[in-house]
């Protein structure tokens, strides 16, 4: 028992430790979408959660997904 509590703890303290300064509402708010939509589309673009939850330690990592996410307009001539 004594080792599931401390698994507990560990989580915690990961937890705190990874916590990422942008997130989901800081992409959808690039994207102009809701954050449910956000999630919808990182997950069609198999962009994969770090520790448990999507986040961006860098507005450049943040930029970089938002390229990758925007849609792409085709030139017609």
């Amino acid at each position: 028992m004594a080792t599931s509590k401390n698994k507990r703890e560990d989580s915690v303290e990961k937890d705190q430790v990874e916590t990422a300064k942008y997130g989901i509402a800081d992409l959808a708010e690039a994207l102009d979408i809701e954050p449910a939509s956000a999630r919808i589309r990182l997950r069609n673009a198999e962009i994969k959660k770090r520790a448990g939850r999507y986040g961006w330690n860098t507005k450049a990592e943040l930029d970089e997904v938002v390229k990758k996410l925007t849609p792409k307009s085709k030139d017609k001539e």
